[in-house]
């Protein structure tokens, strides 16, 4: 994947949205996968994106809650979207990920996560995440990811 040169709002989506369908037509295979989720707004000017999924049984915990490791991938998975598709740097694995959890969310529940790029250095890029219950607009975890990303 290229750097993105255009900061066309329509066009950073379409390309977040395709990365999204490569993963999951080209890479069903794999864990990252099974756990991709929507992207449903992004802002490139902001190096921004929200993302979506609704949580189903499979995602649960055996208190019939999301099950926070689920929501951990979830974090990576979209940050990772967005820090490639901004910054053209595929090879970048998460070298830190710190999830805080504020409430449960449950079977039906679509959860957002909105995911936002604070700096990208010569070597790491740092991402800040929030996730949160659409239907009650009520904040279910944040997250802080590093990336090692070497330009």
């Amino acid at each position: 994947m290229r750097h993105h040169q255009s900061n066309s709002k329509s066009d950073f989506f379409e390309m977040i949205s395709l990365h999204v369908r490569d993963i999951k037509t080209y890479n069903s295979d794999i864990f990252e996968a099974l756990l991709v989720p929507e992207v449903i707004e992004c802002d490139y000017d902001n190096r921004s994106a929200t993302f979506e999924v609704q949580v189903t049984e499979k995602m649960i915990n055996f208190s019939g809650t999301l099950y926070g490791g689920v929501l951990s991938s979830l974090f990576d998975n979209a940050t990772g979207i967005l820090m490639r598709c901004y910054s053209g740097r595929n090879s970048s694995p998460t070298i830190e990920l710190k999830v805080s959890f504020y409430r449960p969310a449950f079977i039906g529940d679509i959860v957002k996560i909105y995911t936002e790029i604070i700096s990208i250095t010569e070597s790491f890029v740092d991402l800040f995440a929030i996730a949160y219950i659409s239907q009650i607009k009520a904040p279910l975890a944040t997250a802080s990811l590093r990336f090692f990303s070497k330009q």
